[in-house]
This record gives structure tokens, sequence and C-alpha cells, in this order.
């Protein structure tokens, strides 16, 4: 705040001000990261305009009354449910209504709409994703490097060895890279940091747990890949381009993931094939099947809850990708999995990096 040359600035002004940014600071911190509050402002719009034209009010209008508020979010599940939408979605538009009326953040302010969540999950209950096994990972690697994708290959292996999530590794920078060559270390390991920031959500059980998170990268061989490919990137360069706008990483990472796993006959949709976030689901596998240790798996996956991993693994034991293409496919996949990484190394030495999507000013 600036004052006209000359003149002091009171000491209750200066307090208000502090206040003022206090206040502030709390309500961006209850509407949650900035991705979170750009999704739930998108989701508590198309609620107001569905208000709208249902009974010519508007969500400002209705919300003061707890019951009234509570009984049209209820009848919206049915609208989104026949619109093919996700009950994830009607969730984020119950949080989106709630977070901008302190008398409705009470417990038990919203019974009916809450209850409705309850009984679309019963209709359809959750399911895991399907895991990308550790062959069509690598068959994907050299389908890419043969295209000349050398960044998406790299982030391929870094999210399948660290068992990342898309919201993970999508906005990640160099500086959230912590190789040998930064720790001044002989140890062939390295680390990802995972936090909050202007771009990034940050650690998805970062309100159950730590705020900044990190994840060991083990295999010595990434390492070393990541000590050539990040080797001209800036601090603040992100690994992949589009990675200062979360959209068009997602959709540029979406295309290229089905553009990759579909040359290699891959079903890419959730239901019965794959999509990213099977690159966690298939390093959580293969790690379990490396190590038998779940109490391992547990902590460098970063998971909450001894039990629901458990479950997590049994299902995901079930679910067998490779099984499902046929035998010429399949022996591809192989020959092309055996080749990934001398077809890298060679790219990585020959071909000049593509640069790095540097950041916004």
């Amino acid at each position: 705040c600036r004052t006209h040359p000359g003149k002091r600035r009171t000491p209750g002004l200066d307090r208000a001000v502090t206040q003022h940014d206090r206040d502030s600071a709390s309500t961006r911190r209850r509407r949650g990261s900035p991705p979170t509050r750009q999704r739930r402002d998108r989701y508590f719009s198309q609620f107001d305009e569905w208000l709208l034209e249902r009974t010519g009010r508007g969500c400002a209008d209705i919300a003061p009354v707890p019951r009234d508020i509570d009984r049209e979010l209820a009848s919206y599940a049915q609208t989104l449910y026949d619109r093919g939408e996700s009950q994830w979605t009607y969730a984020e538009t119950i949080n989106a209504v709630a977070s901008r009326h302190e008398w409705l953040k009470q417990r038990g302010s919203l019974p009916a709409s809450w209850a409705r969540k309850t009984a679309w999950q019963d209709l359809e209950p959750g399911s895991n994703h399907n895991p990308i096994p550790a062959v069509a990972l690598l068959a994907a690697v050299a389908v890419a490097v043969a295209w000349g994708w050398i960044g998406f290959a790299i982030v391929l292996l870094l999210a399948f060895d660290c068992c990342l999530r898309p919201s993970d590794f999508l906005q990640l920078r160099r500086r959230d890279i912590r190789l040998p060559s930064d720790l001044a270390s002989d140890d062939p390991e390295g680390f990802v940091i995972l936090r909050e920031s202007e771009f990034a959500a940050g650690p998805k059980t970062r309100k159950r747990s730590a705020r900044r998170q990190q994840v060991k990268i083990d295999d010595p061989r990434l390492v070393a890949l990541l000590e050539v490919y990040l080797a001209p990137f800036a601090p603040d360069d992100f690994l992949l381009a589009g990675g200062y706008q979360k959209t068009t990483a997602e959709r540029g990472f979406r295309r290229a993931f089905d553009m990759v796993f579909g040359e290699l006959g891959f079903i890419c949709r959730d239901a019965d094939g794959i999509v990213p976030y099977g690159l966690r689901a298939g390093g959580v596998t293969e790690m379990f099947r490396r190590t038998e240790d779940i109490a391992l798996v547990r902590w460098r996956c970063r998971w909450d809850s001894l039990q629901s991993l458990e479950h997590y693994l049994q299902e995901m034991g079930a679910a067998e990708q490779m099984g499902r293409l046929d035998p010429e496919k399949r022996q591809r996949c192989k020959r092309l999995a055996r080749k990934a990484e001398q077809w890298l190394w060679r790219a990585l030495r020959t071909d000049r990096p593509p640069a790095p999507a540097r950041a916004r000013t």
C-alpha cells in the first residue's frame, strides 16, 4: 500500500491493512488451491444457470434458506446423472456452493444433497484405474522416441518409476527434480518434490499429511537419463510444454498418450483400457511385484491407509492389459521394450533436446 510522499501511515491503518491481508489469505485457503477454485467456480456457474432457468432465482437468492438450496442441489443431482456427469462433479458442485456461504459449511446443513451423492455412489461404485504393465510402458517409450517425443518418453518413465498421478507430474519444473548433481552426491538416486504452487494443487494427500512431499527415484538408469536430459533446463522450466496451463498440459499429454499407446494396440479409455492414471497404478503394481513389501510400497507411494492399499493391490492383480492384445501385438511390444533404453540414450546423445517450456513472467 503506497502513501503520499512525506506522510506517515498511522498504526491503526497498518493494523487494518494487515488484518485485511490476513482475512483475504484465510478466505483463499478455505476455498482451496487456485486450480480447485477455478474448477469450483465453473461448477458453481453451471449450477447457478440451471437454477435461474428452473426457478427464476439465482443461488444468491435461495442460499440464505439452507433447506431450499439443499432441495435444489438434490434435484440438480438427477440432471447431472442424466447428462452422464460423474458423482465427483456433483460433490464438487456441493462444495462450490457451500464455500460461498458460511452457514452452509456447518455439519449437516445439506443433508439431502449428500444423501443423493451417497445414493449415486451406490449405483456407480468406484473402480481403480487399470495398471499399465512395465513391458507396455517401455514399448510406449520406444514409440515416443521413434517419433521424436523425447520429453514425453522421459515423463512416462518418471511417472511410472515414482508412481505419480497426472496432477503430480504435469506441473513439474526442473527445480522439483533433485539429482546427484544438485545434491553433490555420489549416490545414483534422485528425488521428486511435490508441492503446492500457483500452478499445481500439490500432493493429493496434502490435507491429511505433509503439504510438501518427496518421492525417491530409485532406478539409477533413470537418474542417469534425467541428468542428461535436464542439463539445459533452468530451475523454473517445466518438464512438459504447456505446463504453465493445467488444461493445456492435460490435453496435450492425453492426446500424445492415446496416440502412442493406440499405436501399440491398446484401448485408451478407463472402463476396459488404459489412461494416464494407469501409470501410477502400473508403478505401484510393479513395485509390489519386485519387493513384495507392502509397508515399503505404502511409504514410497504416499498411501494413508494400509487397508485401502491392500484392497488396491488385490484388485490390480486381476487386471492384465497385455492379455487383451493379440499374440502379434504382444510380441511387438516385447521387441520394442527391449530397444527402448538403447534408443533413448542414442536420441539423447545425438539429438539436440527440445527447448524447455519457459515459465511465464
